[in-house]
């Protein structure tokens, strides 16, 4: 954002609005921090580094971004792979890093390898990590065409907060 001739005057506030990429993962190799530098002109190259009385940049600050929305460090159990293994268990382990309020919640879909998959609502908590609240909604379906299995899981009253969760669906169905 290059503002040639903008005249700034103390005590007053001044702001703008600016388009962002949101990226699909929080950086992992740079911070997580939106930076903004006033003065500064990467043209100059007389301009003196930092730390010297003649420094490119006039002013800067940083102001930390919060954490994305996403699920990571997913993993999937399952008691038994033999097809149409009846009674089977299979559990779906991930982290969250955002509070999720009503109505708010999660998704699992299947692909190609998963079709006429069967997984039944109410998923249990696996024991040892962080609990699924009681009170949430549970809806369990096939896609009318791709036969692959759907499970929507939300929040009702309680929130869910971020933790390393495991949800065990009981009595699922291999293909």
């Amino acid at each position: 954002l290059i503002l040639p001739g903008l005249v700034l005057r103390v005590g007053l506030g001044y702001g703008f609005r600016v388009r962002v990429t949101v990226p699909d993962r929080s950086p992992t190799r740079s911070t997580n921090a939106f930076f903004l530098e006033l003065g500064y002109d990467s043209s100059n190259t007389n301009a003196v580094s930092w730390g010297t009385s003649a420094s490119p940049r006039l002013q800067a600050g940083m102001i930390a971004a919060p954490p994305l929305r996403v699920i990571y460090d997913v993993s999937i159990y399952s008691l038994s792979n033999a097809a149409w293994a009846a009674n089977n268990i299979i559990e779906f382990r991930f982290r969250t890093v955002s509070t999720m309020h009503a109505s708010d919640g999660l998704m699992i879909t299947g692909d190609k390898y998963t079709r006429l998959t069967v997984l039944k609502c109410f998923p249990t908590s696996v024991p040892g990590m962080t609990p699924w609240p009681e009170d949430y909604h549970c809806r369990s379906f096939t896609a009318p065409q791709e036969g692959t299995p759907i499970v929507i899981l939300s929040a009702t009253v309680t929130d869910i907060p971020p933790g390393y969760y495991g949800i065990r669906f009981p009595l699922a169905i291999n293909p």
